[in-house]
Formats: structure tokens, C-alpha cells, sequence
């Protein structure tokens, strides 16, 4: 027995001690609320006010953001020949809904074999590492390509868009 007492003996001091802690905490008072936990959260929560959160919003404004168009692409050919360097950013412009020009990005060129050649690895696709210029674009074989594009606005409305671009040899 002596030696349960030993053994446990520390343990049921910590738990008694504890209890007691516990016990006081929990009966604390502050005006009506009653325990630690109410009067910490009576605490957290004084600040907050029952406003209405809407009632800080503009909503015409909302949905006035919500209702705009996205971007415009305009796609513009002109003849690519295989072998010859192309700029492929003159074919694309991008517009915004109040008609101000944007930027359109090159997202992807792929093959008619389906094969990105914009990127070499599919990590580098994933980095967004290109391994050509597209203001000077070689195609080293002749098919239809397909191009894609992407234009963002100044209110982060996206257009996606995609071309097909023949490649002649002469």
C-alpha cells in the first residue's frame, strides 16, 4: 500500500490542485454571468455591436462590379510562315468594358500534335517559365496551331480565349 501511495500519490496532489483551480475559475462572478468561460467571452464580445454589416456596403456599387463585362480579345491574323519569326502579341489586343486597351497575354502555344511549344516541361508551365518570346515567335513546322490567350481588367475580370493559327511555308 505504501508503495501505491509513492507512486500515484504525486499524481492525485496534481488532480486535487488542479480541481481546485478549475473549481475557483469556474465559479468566478461578474455581475449576472457566472464561471471563467462566460466572463471571458462577455469580454471578447463588448466591442461588438449589433449593427448590420450590409449597411456598410454600397450595393449599387456591388452590383455594378458584379454586372461588368469582361475584356474583349480581338484576335488579328496575319500570314505566319514556318521557319520566319512572328510577333504573335501584335495579333491579340484586349479591351476593357469602358473600351480602355489592356494587356493580352499568351498564355499557351500548342502543336497540332497537341504539344505545348511555349514550355518545355510541364513545370516550367506550371512557373510559368516560356521558353520562347512571343514578340518574336519561331514555328519550325507548318500545320494549325492553337494560341491562347488571356486578358485580366483593372477590376480582376478574366477573359480566356483561344485561336487557331495556321502556319504555311510560303
Amino acid at each position: 500500500m505504501f508503495t501505491l501511495m509513492k507512486q500515484y500519490g504525486r499524481a492525485v496532489l496534481i488532480c486535487a490542485a488542479a480541481a481546485l483551480v478549475f473549481g475557483i475559475l469556474f465559479r468566478m462572478q461578474s455581475g449576472q454571468k457566472t464561471g471563467f468561460i462566460e466572463l471571458v467571452y462577455e469580454k471578447a464580445m463588448e466591442d461588438m455591436s449589433d449593427d448590420n454589416p450590409m449597411s456598410y456596403t454600397d450595393a449599387e456599387a456591388v452590383k455594378a462590379a458584379a454586372a461588368r463585362k469582361k475584356p474583349a480579345i480581338t484576335y488579328t491574323y496575319t500570314k505566319v510562315l514556318s521557319g520566319s519569326a512572328v510577333n504573335l502579341e501584335a495579333m491579340f489586343e484586349a479591351e476593357d468594358a469602358a473600351g480602355n486597351r489592356i494587356a493580352a497575354e499568351i498564355t499557351d502555344i500548342v502543336s497540332p500534335l497537341g504539344e505545348s511549344i511555349l514550355y518545355l516541361t510541364k513545370e516550367d508551365r506550371k512557373h510559368r517559365r516560356k521558353s520562347g518570346d512571343t514578340q518574336s515567335f519561331l514555328f519550325a513546322d507548318t500545320g494549325i496551331y492553337t494560341v491562347y490567350v488571356k486578358a485580366v481588367d483593372a477590376e480582376k475580370k478574366q477573359t480566356y480565349g483561344q485561336y487557331r493559327l495556321p502556319v504555311t511555308s510560303n
